[in-house]
């Protein structure tokens, strides 16, 4: 992932930490790439993104469910810049 891309980004989301908006960013290009929203499926693509391709599916199905899982990430607090 772009470090000039995740700090672009990370404006938009001023009260999350970077590693969550960069989560964020690689559950997002994963959903479309598989163009499913099962994370069963989901899992199989997050090693291509992530430039990992020796992390396992398992672990990617975690890294997923604790994604999900966050208490404090809301996407209804996006800043609209104008």
């Amino acid at each position: 992932m772009s470090l000039p891309l995740l700090a672009k980004i990370s404006e938009y989301f001023p009260a999350q930490k970077s590693t969550s908006v960069k989560n964020m960013l690689i559950m997002s290009s994963a959903i479309f790439e598989t163009e499913s929203t099962n994370l069963n499926k989901v899992k199989r693509n997050i090693g291509k993104i992530t430039g990992n391709l020796k992390s396992s599916p398992d672990a990617n199905y975690k890294r997923s469910i604790r994604f999900f899982n966050l208490p404090n990430l809301r996407f209804d607090e996006i800043l609209i810049k104008k």
